[in-house]
This record gives structure tokens, sequence and C-alpha cells, in this order.
């Protein structure tokens, strides 16, 4: 009787000792996701903005704003502009007009022009039958040309020879004849006839 009493005893004390698993029922876990999902908003990815009928894009306007680059053509500096106080020289035979200092003589004969300066510098000008600016030499090594455009619009190719040290300038107007004439400008490389002659470049022009 006693034995039965102590088992009975042991049972009781295992029982009071062990706490039974909580049962959480399916209602209940529903209930709280309910709750959660009514506080917490939904992220949702926005929709793309999109523009009215004819709007330009950002990038559309940008580039339609940019302005071209336009490249430009190198041109010739123009030649000095000729000194206050010259004088004119007409030839209506060559169709040519040029300025040249006051105090220098002209001499004409059939070959050539020659500009006389009372101090002995002397600036030729003749004529040639050729129909072409390019007579630059180019086996030699002591000929150098470069081509300007004097303010009167006349191409002109001026060289320089270091050996015999000379200076030539060739320029030919535009011209309706069926033989075009190329005229040459000549002078020694010596100051200051060196600037005298580029003034006087400067000037050349048809006479008509």
């Amino acid at each position: 009787m006693m034995f039965r009493f102590a088992v009975l005893f042991l049972i009781l004390c295992l029982a009071s000792c062990t706490s039974p698993a909580p049962i959480i029922s399916v209602a209940m876990l529903s209930d709280e996701n309910a709750a959660y999902s009514r506080t917490m908003p939904l992220l949702t990815k926005p929709a793309p903005a999109t523009l009215p009928p004819g709007a330009f894009s950002e990038a559309t306007s940008v580039k339609s704003l940019a302005t071209p680059i336009r490249r430009v053509a190198p041109q010739g500096t123009p030649l000095p502009v000729r000194p206050a106080g010259w004088t004119t020289f007409i030839s209506r035979t060559l169709n040519l007009v040029l300025d040249y200092p006051a105090d220098w003589s002209v001499q004409e004969s059939s070959e050539r022009i020659t500009f006389k300066s009372p101090q002995g510098g002397w600036i030729q000008l003749s004529v040639s039958s050729a129909t072409s600016l390019d007579t630059t030499p180019d086996d030699l090594p002591n000929y150098y040309c470069k081509s300007n455009t004097n303010v009167n619009g006349i191409q002109i190719q001026n060289c320089l020879d270091t050996l015999s040290r000379t200076r030539t300038a060739n320029f030919m107007f535009p011209s309706s004849r069926k033989t075009a004439q190329r005229f040459v400008l000549s002078t020694s490389v010596k100051a200051p006839y060196s600037s005298i002659f580029e003034s006087m470049l400067a000037s050349v022009r048809p006479a008509f």
C-alpha cells in the first residue's frame, strides 16, 4: 500500500515540473499577419514619367540647342596698308594701279617699270606671259616662298632668294583676256626698301 502511494507521489511531482508547450492556432497567425499588412504600406515601383505630346526630353533639347562647330578654311594674312602721303601710278596698258613714295622717280621701258629712290634704291615691275603663280623652283634650297592676299583681294606669291639677296613677288589679276599676264615685282633685301616693297604690294590692284 505504501509502495503505491510513493509511485503516485513521484508521478505528480514529475507532472508539476514540466510545462506544456504553447499551442498557437492558425487563426492567431492569420490575425497577426492581417494586422501587419494593415500597418505597413506596400512598396511598389513607380511608373516611368511620360511627356506630353510635342514635348522634348532634356537630352533632345540640349542636343538641339548645341551650336555646331563650323570649320573655317585658313586664309592668308593681308599685307600692310600703304603709308599716307604716297602717290599713285596708273598704267592703262597693263591695267595696273599701285602706290609708291612721292619722292621716288618712275622710269618706264618696254620690258619693265623701275621705281627709284633718291638714295639709289630700286623696285622693278615686269610682266610675264605665264598663266600661273606656281613658279617656285623646288630644287633650290636658297629659295623660299609664301602666299599672301592683299587688302584688295589680290593673291601674291612672295619669294626670297637668300643667295642673291633679292625679293620677288608674283601676282595676277582676274581677267577675261585669252592670255593672262603675270606681274613680277622685285627689289634687293635692304632696309628700308623691304618695308616699302611690302607696302607697294599691298596697294596693287586692277585699273579697271
